[in-house]
């Protein structure tokens, strides 16, 4: 009976003599290095991922604004007809963007670029110049970084 409670313990479970092994050949898991290089590489990832969605955003900011622009000139050009044909004798440059709404243009959103900020315009005879004060927020009157529609370029 002494020879077989030697034996229980001295035997070992499977797993038990794999994991010793293991430990003996420098492989019992990742090193605090290791799990700090894996980290890096994620942040790296992230980071340069980080760059290229903010970059697509404000590309897409001027996008959405010139569009909007776009709009705004179009509903112009539709209320300067529509004035022109009731024989008024009004003038057909607006007093303020706000007479397009809700008529020619269903919100008083639509009359803000991207960033919140109001869109200003200007009339030259027949033709109107519709502009964002773009990213810097700051009205150059269409000159810097503001956006504007196709019809500046030939008022200046």
């Amino acid at each position: 009976m002494n020879n077989l409670r030697k034996l229980d313990a001295n035997t070992e479970k499977p797993g038990e003599l794999i994991k010793k092994r293991s430990i003996q050949r420098g492989e019992a898991g990742m090193t605090l290095i290791e799990i700090m290089v894996v980290v890096m590489i994620m942040g790296l990832i992230m980071g340069s991922v980080g760059v290229a969605v903010f970059r697509w955003y404000r590309s897409a900011q001027e996008k959405t604004t010139k569009t909007t622009i776009d709009t705004v000139v179009k509903s112009l050009w539709k209320w300067s007809q529509d004035e022109a044909e009731s024989g008024d004798g009004a003038d057909t440059c607006p007093s303020s963007l706000e007479v397009l709404v809700p008529e020619y243009i269903k919100s008083k959103r639509t009359l803000k670029d991207a960033w919140g900020k109001q869109l200003n315009f200007r009339c030259v005879g027949d033709s109107f110049c519709v502009w964002s004060s773009g990213r810097n927020k700051r009205d150059e009157g269409g000159g810097g970084d503001d956006i504007t529609s196709d019809g500046c370029s030939e008022m200046e």
